[in-house]
């Protein structure tokens, strides 16, 4: 595989060097409830994008069990690969696919190059896995075949209840060196305390990413500044404006 091009990855942990050679697991999606015994210790977990009812037909057994297209917490990466370090998976994989995803590999290629931010753990991510990583879906699907798999008919048993993990038969190894830089990242927080139940929360909230200086790519096509993306950009004001607004109008029982 072509690092960047092929797959995406990260680790979590501060020791500055790591090395993954293991056997890798088809996984599901990770939920928890698709076994609540399995041990991933020593395995390279390899997970499927979104919830398992995203494409679901009406009338599949899976239907509607997860919300259908609107991704629950279980869908998304973050939960996957929390789930895999609980079950002690050495590393985990997702396979990108872009309706699953809800955007394209350049997203996973941006997002996931250079500096990843992670909040501070007590054990300096020593609970997880040594690397976290995505492989696009032409690639799994080749993984999977030089293990002897279809990986058409394995996503979609994957959908079922009582799927279980399918071990590939294949180990992955790869080496990495990191660094780690430690600071302290400012938040800004706002109250407005309802007026009979000042103890509940309605939250808004906003981030803006992406910012900063980038190097052009070899065409000098690409902005060397880095202004956010639309979201940020829309959404930031937006809670800006709200801020100026709630405390003028008449406050709910709530907010």
């Amino acid at each position: 595989m072509v690092p960047g091009e092929d797959r995406r990855g990260a680790a979590m942990r501060a020791p500055a060097f790591g090395q993954v050679a293991h056997r890798l697991l088809a996984r599901s999606f990770g939920m928890a409830q698709d076994a609540a015994d399995l041990d991933l210790h020593g395995k390279v977990a390899v997970f499927l994008v979104n919830d398992p009812d995203f494409e679901a037909a009406a009338g599949d057994p899976v239907a509607g069990k997860f919300g259908g297209q609107a991704m629950t917490f279980y869908g998304r990466w973050v939960y996957k690969f929390e789930e895999a370090a609980r079950r002690g998976a050495i590393a985990a994989l997702i396979v990108h696919d872009t309706p699953g995803a809800g955007y394209g590999w350049n997203v996973v290629q941006s997002s996931w190059s250079g500096a990843q931010a992670y909040a501070q753990r007590a054990d300096d991510g020593a609970s997880q896995t040594m690397v976290n990583g995505w492989v696009q879906k032409p690639v799994a699907e080749r993984i999977f075949a030089a293990a002897g798999q279809d990986f058409a008919k394995l996503a979609m048993a994957a959908c079922q209840p009582g799927f279980k993990p399918v071990p590939l038969g294949l180990k992955a190894n790869l080496s990495f060196t990191n660094q780690t830089r430690r600071f302290a990242s400012k938040n800004v927080i706002g109250i407005l305390p309802g007026t009979k139940r000042p103890n509940d929360y309605v939250l808004y909230s906003a981030h803006w990413d992406h910012l900063g200086r980038c190097t052009p790519n070899a065409a000098g096509l690409r902005n060397p500044s880095s202004n956010g993306n639309i979201r940020s950009r829309s959404f930031s004001p937006s809670l800006s404006a709200c801020s100026t607004s709630f405390p003028a109008s008449t406050p709910s029982s709530i907010t």
